[in-house]
């Protein structure tokens, strides 16, 4: 997916924590935007930062099937799927029926590292990118911003691969 201001990407966001502000900072002059969170107003607020940079919309706190069935993109910002804390893992924020044909779905769940919704993403043969990267790529960033250095990201790669692992 091109993020161009010519035709931009209709975008799904679930969630409205810090990882849904820092991806609305990405889209919000590239796309349009809805944004769904458990609680509603978290959602509204969110949007409301934004509301001059951007077509970006609070619509519900449950995603809503004809909303998603005309997205690019669908962007998993909650801790939905993650291993940790006894959440479940297998738990996904959608229903594999709700998954719209030719998006795109981003999970920004790194543990585990392929979570129930890319596993129907993937069994619908829709294109996924998991948590890890991002994860991987936004130390990178850090570490470059903070300290001048330019990491390997290989490196960088495999320590949570190892730690994730139990290894």
């Amino acid at each position: 997916v091109t993020l161009s201001e010519d035709a931009p990407p209709r975008v799904v966001l679930l969630g409205a924590g810090g990882a849904a502000r820092a991806a609305l900072w990405v889209l919000a002059r590239r796309a349009q935007t809805v944004i769904f969170n458990r609680t509603l107003s978290r959602a509204e607020q969110l949007a409301q930062q934004f509301r001059d940079h951007a077509d970006i919309r609070a619509v519900s706190a449950r995603p809503e099937t004809r909303l998603l069935q005309g997205a690019d993109v669908i962007i998993n910002s909650t801790a939905v799927g993650m291993e940790v804390d006894g959440r479940d893992p297998d738990e996904s924020p959608l229903p594999a029926a709700a998954l719209p044909q030719g998006a795109v779905v981003i999970d920004m769940v790194y543990r585990p590292a392929r979570t129930r919704l890319l596993r129907d993403a993937e069994a619908a043969g829709l294109r996924t990118q998991g948590g890890l990267e991002m994860l991987v790529w936004q130390g990178a960033g850090s570490l470059r911003i903070w300290t001048g250095l330019d990491p390997d990201v290989q490196v960088m790669r495999e320590a949570p691969l190892r730690a994730l692992s139990g290894g």
